[in-house]
């Protein structure tokens, strides 16, 4: 009995209508979570901006040790990301000093990014730097808000768009069919 009502089976809809409700209710759940993860770049695509800063002189590489189990044995792995700190003017004229974790492959896939920075630079006069500058996006106003331009996450957008077309697909399919089982179950009161 328990189980007719939690299939809704003996509310007169088929299996087949029952895995079309769960289906909407699953792309609703996975358009929700890849939401929370698209957030940030959508931020950055709306709000974000593009400035040069400076790299400062103390920008270096962490560590950190990842343990796996394999085979019924452990066994370690060292991942390395670069830290690379960094400063620059926000809009009000604020100083922003920032880091942003990237793997040692992009340094050398953007190293033709870093320039020398000019005299007539406006971050010229900011202490510590190394006389290197790049672009970076950032959000104006909020303070660890930033990442160096091209280290960006826009793969994480695309199960977005495809569960906002699930979700918008699956809601008219159901509609559809609760429409019509209103209609069946209306015709079927009449008939009485």
């Amino acid at each position: 009995m328990l189980l007719r009502h939690v299939l809704w089976f003996g509310y007169g809809l088929s299996p087949w209508q029952v895995a079309k409700f769960y289906l909407f209710v699953g792309s609703i759940t996975l358009f929700l979570l890849s939401g929370v993860t698209a957030y940030n770049e959508i931020r950055y695509l709306l709000f974000g901006q593009t400035t040069l800063a400076v790299l400062m002189e103390d920008t270096g590489s962490v560590g950190r040790e990842v343990r796996t189990r394999t085979g019924g044995r452990y066994s370690s792995s060292h991942s390395v990301s670069v830290a690379v700190k960094y400063a620059f003017k926000d809009i009000d004229g604020s100083l922003r000093k920032e880091i942003d974790k990237v793997s040692p492959q992009w340094h050398t896939d953007h190293i033709q990014q870093f320039v020398d920075v000019l005299p007539t630079s406006e971050n010229f006069d900011i202490r510590g730097h190394n006389g290197v500058t790049f672009p970076v996006q950032f959000i104006p106003g909020n303070s660890d808000r930033s990442r160096l331009s091209g280290h960006n996450s826009v793969l994480l957008t695309i199960p977005f768009a495809i569960c906002t077309l699930a979700v918008i697909g699956f809601g008219a399919w159901v509609f559809n069919d609760v429409s019509r089982f209103a209609r069946h179950k209306a015709m079927k009161e009449r008939a009485r």
